[in-house]
């Protein structure tokens, strides 16, 4: 789903998440950062908190 023409509150609260890979049979590879809260100025904030890996 695109969301580019939803308006985000910026003083709102959000987990981050980025898509990295479709794979046939129904699975897709994600990222899921530990970075948590207000939509920062740079995306560089969230990438450098890290991801986390679950199987």
């Amino acid at each position: 789903m695109n969301y580019w023409r939803y308006q985000f509150h910026p003083e709102d609260v959000f987990a981050f998440g980025r898509l990295i890979e479709l794979e046939a049979g129904n699975m897709n590879l994600v990222e899921i950062f530990s970075y948590v809260g207000m939509i920062p100025e740079s995306p560089e904030v969230i990438v450098r908190s890290g991801g986390c890996l679950r199987r």
